[in-house]
């Protein structure tokens, strides 16, 4: 918990599931009836993103678990058939016996290094497209459970994409015209861009926007937002237009959240992740052209 990249990906992940600072939000609310009862939304928002939250890293972690399991077990029997070829019951070579010592000490090792084996590229774009998939095949019906998981992955980049793009989209609602060549220009933009992933080295340039386009970017654009609307435009107005909406002032509960909390965490985080980050060596992965046959 002392290493502020932990934070700052878990307050990533909180923007993440949310859909905070992406602009999607504020381009859906618009849609919303003039007295909508916001408040409801955002708890009932709230409490099902947390839930699914808690759902997601349960299956997250049974599936690395099974995983880390059949590597184990894999490499169990590998380990049994060399221990019984070159046992010395087997063979009485000084050199046979000198292999079967080495190979008691790869077990050893190998038993100590285990929760290192069971976590390599569980994290970022490789948790998707590694682990689970090398997961599924060596579960029953696997064909079945790989279809119904990539047709999940779909659904999540098509709502991810709609409510991204809405937020780029909507405030030129009111001029047809525009936005047309708007939505025009930012598709055919996206698209340029997305042919960066469909090359070789796709896979380096998710994981160079992944780490470095949606932790601190997000943060930053969520704590302008914030501090703009309870100290630029006022947590007064904002209230009295909330009172608007729905027939009541929010309770102290949200005044001090916006007032303090929800600011004061988002920049102890910045500050505390850009002080360990000055302080060190920057470094960043190279994409290695000899790792593509």
């Amino acid at each position: 918990l002392i290493n502020p990249n932990t934070w700052l990906d878990a307050g990533a992940q909180v923007f993440f599931s949310f859909g905070l600072a992406w602009g999607g939000l504020i381009s859906f609310s618009s849609y919303n009836p003039l007295h909508n009862n916001c408040k409801n939304d955002a708890i009932i928002l709230s409490v099902v993103t947390a839930a699914t939250s808690v759902y997601a890293a349960m299956v997250t972690y049974t599936i690395i678990g099974f995983r880390a399991t059949a590597k184990y077990d894999q490499s169990r029997i590998q380990r049994q058939l060399w221990g019984w070829i070159f046992s010395p019951v087997t063979c009485k070579s000084f050199l046979v016996r000198y292999l079967y010592s080495f190979l008691t000490l790869l077990e050893v090792l190998h038993a100590s290094h285990m929760s290192v084996m069971s976590f390599q590229g569980v994290e970022g774009p490789g948790l998707a497209f590694i682990v689970f998939t090398e997961a599924i095949i060596n579960m029953p019906a696997s064909p079945a459970w790989a279809v119904l998981f990539f047709i999940m992955l779909l659904c999540l980049g098509l709502s991810t994409l709609i409510g991204t793009f809405e937020g780029v989209i909507v405030p030129f609602t009111s001029m047809p015209r525009i936005n047309l060549c708007v939505s025009g220009v930012t598709f055919l933009t996206a698209f340029i861009i997305t042919l960066l992933f469909a090359q070789h080295s796709g896979f380096y340039w998710v994981t160079l926007f992944d780490n470095f386009a949606g932790s601190v970017p997000l943060l930053c654009i969520g704590l302008f937002e914030i501090v703009i609307v309870v100290y630029v435009y006022g947590v007064d107005r904002f209230n009295e237009d909330i009172k608007f909406m729905i027939g009541s002032k929010p309770g102290i509960f949200w005044q001090v959240t916006w007032r303090f909390v929800s600011p004061l965490i988002m920049l102890v985080i910045l500050i505390f992740y850009l002080v360990t980050q000055a302080q060190g060596e920057l470094t960043y992965l190279v994409w290695d052209p000899s790792s593509v046959s």
